[in-house]
């Protein structure tokens, strides 16, 4: 797995996360980026930690069909999460099609910190981490460190984590 952390300051939002990967087969990389940045919609970002067909698929379909993120960025967060699984559904993702998705995703829109899950979505309003690595990146926000120190905290602690620390930043 992984670890995406959201973290929420006076003046910014912060997104930061790992680039080691694992696939079905147990097959491991390190140069995927799991925070994606979506163009046509201001100030979006996207991290997901799970199933990485899923997250990939997500990423993909965002990136070839804006419309489909630009339609959710409009939306009540609460509705997100639905939207998010139809898109799954709509790009043929196996597992959406029992709406067992094992992925999670934070997400910067308009301007908000928002987890992510199958049929749930929260504002947070100031920190949060999700994937293997969550239990270390959550001690680490506790006692005041930032998304990246918190992200490196992960790597250091949970063997799942490793590679790079991508951060993406959005002023409030």
């Amino acid at each position: 797995m992984s670890i995406i952390v959201g973290k929420v300051d006076k003046d910014k939002i912060y997104l930061a996360g790992d680039t080691k990967i694992s696939y079905d087969g147990g097959i491991e990389g390190y140069v995927a980026s799991k925070i994606l940045n979506i163009p046509t919609v201001s100030h979006c970002y996207i991290g997901g930690v799970g199933r990485t067909n899923d997250v990939q698929t997500l990423q993909k379909e965002f990136r070839n069909k804006p419309h489909l993120i630009t339609g959710i960025s409009n939306d009540n967060p609460i509705d997100i999460g639905w939207k998010m699984m139809k898109v799954l559904y709509d790009a043929g993702s196996e597992l959406d099609k029992s709406f067992s998705i094992n992925s999670n995703y934070l997400m910067i829109i308009n301007k908000k910190l928002l987890y992510v899950e199958k049929m749930y979505t929260e504002v947070i309003n100031n920190y949060f981490a999700i994937g293997s690595g969550s239990k270390y990146a959550f001690g680490a926000l506790y006692n005041g460190a930032s998304a990246k120190e918190a992200v490196y905290a992960a790597i250091t602690f949970d063997k799942n984590c490793g590679g790079h620390v991508i951060e993406r930043t959005v002023k409030l």
